[in-house]
């Protein structure tokens, strides 16, 4: 997705929004020169957005190769001029991608007014413009949630921030590290229409179901305001056919006349041509292999975030938030670009409703669990202080007879057989991290759908952490073996 220049002056009607499309295509080397046949009609909306304006404390802390760390905080008024992420389009009708491109910073932050619940009476409506009258605007309501909206702006600037330090730490170590942690010391929340042009056109070629090859369509969005340009790139097959050909013709001509070969003319001809058809089909299939590229690059991140996440989960109480925002990130991600050519309002709408559910129990679980690790930690003290002071008066005293034991060790608690682990006595610390991470996996509760499944998965899940919690840990691990001080633990 990409913008186009910005225009001053008058509201862009719908012929010359499509006209900005049109120049915004041409105006690059490889793009078609002409697509206006392939274009229908724009179609004017009104979009609703949230725009927020937000006082933040920010800290990020940059970790080298080597373990050095550098920390930084500062504060800093965000809005949307300085961070796009700041006007968060507040509808599931359209393809996001699309609609938060196509807006204007400057004109949503200077027509936007203060909310006061969901209308927006004092709006400037480009109905009442001269230049609109005549044309039926369709008027979007605000069907995305304000916590929805402020969470998913707070994460992209957080998304922000980090890939800017993020680009100057690999500038001098390519390996380098950069967590973010944001928090809003205060913010407003305003609401405006913005009027976009929405366009729908075919351009090159995919496979579809049965396999058959089809043309593929795409949409785009034009700003009413200055034709700002939300659209993607296309290869025109032409310019990629001669491209390809005459690299090829070059190369070969060239290696042909170095080796003096006699059937040089066939030798290029014949290569050139290949390269020709080769150049041709990549542009009309360019963006369904570019489509599949991404998904899988998104699906591998997701799995690397899982990965961190369910570790930590059951780490230490101090856990890293900055996993779990990055999870959170790229879930939003998948939300809004997963078959994004094919969008459904009420499917997405759904999703998201869905996991943003999933995202507050998971926050939920995470106070709980550092606040019952707090418990823990502090009931594991009283009881070390109070055996101390035992046998401090006493001396030693034997170890407590009845408890249950798991394949010739003490298991009272079931640590080991929640775990999986066969072979108790000799598990090492590696063995005890691959039954968690195996078990963790298979026991997530966002690996369920049925509410009476997932109750049953996250129930099993928080006992696999507490397992886990205690016996990744060398000095409980052999309390615990040992059948006694963890006994109130679960």
């Amino acid at each position: 997705v990409g913008r186009g220049m910005a225009r001053r002056g008058g509201w862009r009607s719908a012929q010359q929004a499509k006209v900005d499309l049109q120049r915004w295509h041409a105006s690059h080397w490889m793009g078609p020169g002409n697509m206006q046949e392939n274009v229908r009609d724009g179609m004017p909306y009104l979009l609703p957005f949230r725009v927020f304006r937000a006082h933040v404390e920010g800290k990020a802390t940059t970790v080298y190769e080597d373990g050095t760390s550098v920390s930084e905080t500062w504060k800093k008024e965000y809005h949307v001029e300085n961070a796009p992420s700041m006007a968060v389009y507040a509808s599931f009708r359209h393809r996001r991608d699309l609609a938060q491109q196509a807006v204007v910073g400057e004109w949503m932050d200077n027509n936007a007014v203060p909310f006061r619940g969901h209308h927006a009476k004092k709006e400037t409506d480009p109905t009442k413009r001269s230049e609109n009258q005549g044309m039926k605007w369709t008027r979007e309501t605000w069907n995305m949630k304000s916590s929805m909206a402020w969470n998913l702006a707070l994460l992209g600037l957080r998304n922000q921030e980090k890939r800017t330090r993020l680009e100057k730490a690999k500038e001098k170590d390519p390996q380098a590290k950069v967590k973010v942690t944001l928090k809003a010391l205060r913010r407003t929340q305003r609401i405006v229409h913005a009027p976009v042009y929405l366009f729908e056109y075919q351009f090159g070629e995919k496979h579809g179901r049965a396999g058959e090859i089809v043309p593929q369509s795409f949409q785009a969005m034009v700003s009413a305001v200055d034709g700002t340009v939300a659209a993607q790139r296309h290869l025109s097959a032409p310019k990629a056919s001669l491209v390809a050909g005459a690299t090829v013709l070059s190369a070969t001509g060239l290696m042909d006349l170095l080796m003096g070969s006699p059937l040089a003319s066939l030798d290029v001809g014949f290569f050139g041509a290949v390269a020709a058809a080769a150049g041709n089909v990549a542009s009309r299939h360019f963006h369904a292999w570019k489509q599949q590229l991404d998904e899988r690059e998104r699906f591998r991140m997701e799995e690397n975030a899982f990965e961190r996440t369910a570790e930590e989960l059951a780490g230490p109480s101090k856990r890293e938030e900055d996993t779990m925002l990055e999870l959170e990130w790229l879930e939003w991600m998948r939300w809004m670009e997963q078959d994004k050519h094919h969008w459904r309002e009420e499917t997405r709408g759904a999703w998201a409703e869905a996991l943003w559910k999933r995202q507050l129990a998971r926050r939920l679980q995470r106070l709980y669990h550092e606040e019952r690790i707090e418990k823990e930690r502090r009931i594991h003290g009283e009881r070390m202080a109070r055996e101390a002071r035992h046998r401090e008066r006493f001396g030693s005293r034997p170890e407590d007879e009845g408890s249950w034991h798991w394949r010739g060790r003490r298991d009272h608690l079931g640590y080991y057989r929640i775990l999986g682990l066969e072979e108790p006595e000799d598990a090492s610390q590696e063995d005890i991290k691959k039954a968690f991470h195996s078990a963790a996996k298979k026991w997530h509760p966002d690996m369920y759908t049925a509410e009476q499944t997932k109750e049953e998965a996250s129930s099993q899940f928080k006992r696999i952490q507490m397992a886990y919690t205690i016996l990744r840990d060398p000095e409980k691990k052999a309390m615990y073996d040992a059948g006694r001080a963890l006994d109130a633990v679960g």
